[in-house]
């Protein structure tokens, strides 16, 4: 599993990338995704301060769509819940 800290100064409220509602931006603090395809999204840019923007959900809620470093990217609600965000 490969994740990246916090830093311990941080106020802001915690949250995950799957529980954002479409159109929201947040910062992405660490990514807790396991093996190789946690350490595919960060090599794809999706590292701690990478600004996200959830653009939609599909038809029940998954996959969801974000936009970063210029780019759409399709995740997993269940990968989505290990990428922690705060606003």
């Amino acid at each position: 599993m490969t994740s990246l800290p916090l830093a311990a100064s941080s106020d802001a409220a915690q949250s995950t990338l799957s529980a954002l509602t479409p159109g929201t931006t947040a910062t992405v603090i660490a990514v807790d995704v396991p093996g190789e395809v946690g350490e595919r999204l960060m090599e794809m840019g999706m590292t701690r301060g990478t600004r996200v923007t959830l653009v939609r959900r599909g038809f029940l809620g998954d996959p969801l769509q974000v936009n970063l470093r210029g780019y759409m990217l399709t995740l997993r609600k269940a990968q989505a819940r290990l990428i922690r965000v705060t606003a």
